[in-house]
């Protein structure tokens, strides 16, 4: 896990920045995996809360949000399922916690199923504050085309705003990043 860490060196870079602005406070994750990105919100910024929304398939997951949770007590709560069904039912459950920065991994595209990753958009919209920020993340080669038509379609419909897409190295993960307007 160490090594995948440092394979994405200059994502983690980037989160780190984004996660020192004054106003990021809420970050609402709609993936966990192993805990990289968890880990670098929580530690860049001592203000974040993070909510994380994962599926929890991987072996080392409960290890992994167990050293989170005692390593930030109180900053960090994790939703195990499948998040099209879990993030409405938080979001039912609790109407007082809203997001300053929403990140959707878009790993788990599909060609069969790209508009799972849009129902997250609209199930994390409904949950933010005017003007704040969103990070799709994980566009690789196999998935690029998919989420980038999503993603110019967010654009085209006026309901993100872009700030900046970057692609780390030719193949390989692709960050998008904008707000809502």
């Amino acid at each position: 896990m160490k090594t995948a860490y440092f394979r994405f060196s200059g994502q983690q870079r980037i989160y780190h920045e984004i996660a020192k602005l004054d106003f990021v406070q809420t970050v609402c994750d709609s993936g966990f995996d192993a805990g990289f990105s968890a880990f670098t919100w929580l530690n860049s910024n001592p203000k974040i809360k993070l909510y994380s929304f994962d599926p929890g398939k991987y072996p080392y997951f409960n290890a992994v949000y167990n050293i989170l949770n005692k390593m930030f007590p109180g900053r960090f709560l994790l939703t195990t399922g499948a998040t099209a069904k879990t993030l409405p039912g938080f979001q039912r459950g609790h109407p007082e916690i809203k997001c300053n920065l929403i990140v959707i991994p878009n790993r788990h595209i599909d060609r069969k199923t790209p508009y799972v990753v849009f129902n997250n958009f609209g199930n994390m919209v409904n949950r933010s504050y005017p003007y704040n920020m969103i990070l799709v993340e994980d566009w690789t080669k196999k998935v690029y085309k998919v989420g980038d038509s999503i993603w110019k379609k967010q654009i085209q419909s006026k309901k993100v705003g872009e700030i900046f897409r970057c692609n780390n190295r030719p193949g390989t993960k692709t960050l998008a990043f904008g707000w809502y307007p």
